[in-house]
């Protein structure tokens, strides 16, 4: 789908192995699933009743969730917006797991006094430079369970807000009581200019098909 908007409403939904570009997609309805996608240039609407997003990529783009019972797992979003990449409205039992989040704004929020999600195993990069506060996690309503996540934020971003904003992960581990296993280091991207978020290894990792070996230490 090249351009313009690409809308899927019903039972059942089930897109795999498409590409959009330069266009919106949304999606909604009971028993709905994205597989195996890629955006780019475009924002995703994902609001389901038993729904769920995996292995997709999202490019210059922001994702919002609402619905029941929704997983969003392995998947990258890399927003070129000052906007808030992922974001929750009015969502109940939101499974998060497993996924690279960077912005050039907020990377993970949430909206909605009933809104209920669980963030596991996520790295989630925000960056402060445009003006206006950004955050790691921005919680404007609702519960959140959030550990074993790595939180990034650059250029004066904030790690999260709970009873004020805070530039450091123990202060908003203190402040939250969440994100209590949770790390706040470089991931050392392969190549992030360049769209390539996979992590460098000193172990070792396949580049195009070919074993390379990044000579990185991690944290």
């Amino acid at each position: 789908v090249r351009g313009g908007h690409f809308e899927a409403i019903g039972q059942k939904v089930t897109l795999t192995n498409i590409v959009v570009t330069n266009g919106h997609l949304s999606v909604s309805g009971t028993d709905c699933r994205i597989a195996d996608s890629k955006v780019y240039g475009g924002d995703v609407t994902f609001g389901a009743t038993n729904g769920s997003v995996e292995r997709f990529s999202l490019w210059g783009g922001a994702m919002r969730l609402s619905g029941l019972n929704v997983l969003l797992k392995n998947s990258v979003i890399y927003n070129t917006n000052n906007s808030t990449a992922l974001r929750v409205e009015s969502g109940e039992n939101m499974s998060i797991l497993n996924n690279t989040v960077v912005s050039r704004g907020s990377a993970f929020g949430q909206v909605g006094l009933g809104s209920y999600s669980m963030l596991s195993n996520n790295i989630l990069v925000a960056d402060g430079a445009l003006p206006g506060d950004d955050f790691c996690i921005q919680m404007g309503g609702g519960f959140l369970d959030s550990d074993y996540n790595n939180l990034v934020a650059r250029n004066g971003a904030w790690i999260g807000n709970r009873e004020g904003n805070w530039e450091k992960l123990l202060y908003w581990q203190r402040a939250s009581g969440r994100d209590i296993h949770s790390l706040s280091h470089d991931p050392l991207f392969a190549d992030e200019a360049n769209r390539d978020l996979h992590l460098k290894s000193s172990v070792g990792r396949y580049l195009n098909g070919v074993w390379t070996n990044d000579g990185a230490v991690h944290h």
